[in-house]
């Protein structure tokens, strides 16, 4: 299961092409920004051409999916992501994405993503990481 999990995931990219990808920066200052493990903000535009760590892509049957760049992170950033020291070389280790609280997406993030819902929610939780060189994919599913 764990394995049709992981196919799943890593192929999610291909078949979710022709819908709208973004690049974007994600700050893991864990909830309401304060300091602490997971996930902080998204950003969109013009604030995050600058830091781009990650892509976002928004399909309405299967989520939203975030492919982070592990290089373009500090080891500081991966460890309040994941909540523990990541092993960069080390592709086999569990990782979780942690959402310490539910994060609704802004209103400029979804029309950027060119979303028709007015609101979209990740559902706090530790979501299940699957990598590959270095690239982390998180699906999320959303309300």
């Amino acid at each position: 299961m764990k394995n049709l999990i992981y196919i799943i995931t890593l192929c999610l990219p291909m078949l979710i092409i022709g819908q709208n990808e973004i690049q974007t920066e994600v700050n893991f200052n864990g909830h309401h920004c304060r300091g602490t493990n997971g996930l902080c903000t998204i950003g969109s535009g013009d604030m995050a051409k600058n830091n781009v760590n990650s892509t976002l892509v928004y399909d309405a049957k299967k989520g939203l999916l975030l492919t982070i760049k592990m290089d373009n992170l500090t080891d500081e950033e991966l460890s309040k992501a994941f909540g523990k020291v990541v092993n960069r070389k080390n592709n086999n280790e569990e990782l979780q994405l942690i959402v310490e609280g539910d994060f609704e997406l802004d209103q400029n993030l979804l029309k950027t993503l060119k979303v028709p819902k007015k609101r979209i929610t990740i559902k706090a939780g530790n979501y299940p990481v699957n990598r590959k060189d270095n690239i982390a994919t998180v699906l999320f599913s959303v309300d």
